[in-house]
């Protein structure tokens, strides 16, 4: 597949994949709220948190739109699902109760799905800004 057609795919995906995680999120913030609160990681901060995320998710979601702010889009949404790896990843070893704060068609997912499903994407996006930085080097290198 085209390196530039990847990166575009990719970032479709995570337009359509913020834009939707994060209106699931605002759609059903009071619940969303109250299971943030059982998170042991989160628990006191559960109300910034619920508004903070899906503002990030919605504003990255911004930034992959417009071609001047792709590239930042693409990192920024690297390092989201890096985040939400992370504590998914924690969340499976340490908490014996596992609280689900998915939104949307996520909720069905058990938490290792969830993790695998984050760790393909965290791929995808990776792969995504390295083929965006290989095709402005090999065009800087034609000049």
């Amino acid at each position: 597949m085209n390196k530039k057609i990847f990166a575009y795919a990719v970032r479709l995906l995570f337009i359509f994949l913020f834009f939707y995680t994060a209106s699931s999120k605002l759609l059903e913030a009071r619940s969303f709220v109250l299971v943030l609160k059982q998170s042991p990681l989160i628990g006191n901060n559960a109300a910034l948190v619920a508004w903070s995320v899906p503002t990030i998710e919605l504003v990255t979601a911004l930034f992959l739109v417009f071609p001047k702010t792709q590239k930042i889009g693409m990192l920024v949404s690297f390092c989201l699902m890096l985040l939400f790896t992370m504590y998914i990843g924690y969340m499976i070893i340490y908490t014996p109760h596992l609280p689900c704060t998915c939104g949307g068609v996520t909720r069905y997912l058990t938490w290792r799905e969830h993790l695998c499903l984050n760790i393909a994407l965290l791929i995808l996006s990776g792969n995504a800004i390295y083929f965006q930085k290989r095709e402005k080097a090999e065009n800087l290198l034609k000049e």
